[in-house]
């Protein structure tokens, strides 16, 4: 399996972890948002220190969305991935 392939099955996963996740709360909507927002905040800190463990991720269109639709595991996935 290449990397391209093993990345979108994670993100697979992630989304419908997230999803899930995200219907079983009593705040549906609050969850999700902080869920965004802990996500960004992941990757701009990533952005910012990942040069420090070699996991230095850029900010482009697609790590902001994937960042603010899934939160903090897509960036635990970009991470596993730069690494590997």
């Amino acid at each position: 399996m290449t990397a391209n392939g093993l990345f979108v099955l994670m993100c697979c996963a992630a989304a419908a972890v997230m999803l899930f996740y995200y219907h079983s709360r009593k705040r549906k909507v609050r969850s999700a948002l902080f869920g965004s927002v802990t996500g960004f905040a992941g990757l701009l800190l990533l952005e910012h220190f990942g040069g420090v463990f070699g996991g230095e991720v850029p900010l482009n269109c697609f790590n902001v969305c994937g960042s603010l639709l899934l939160g903090v595991p897509f960036d635990l996935c970009i991470v596993l991935l730069r690494i590997l």
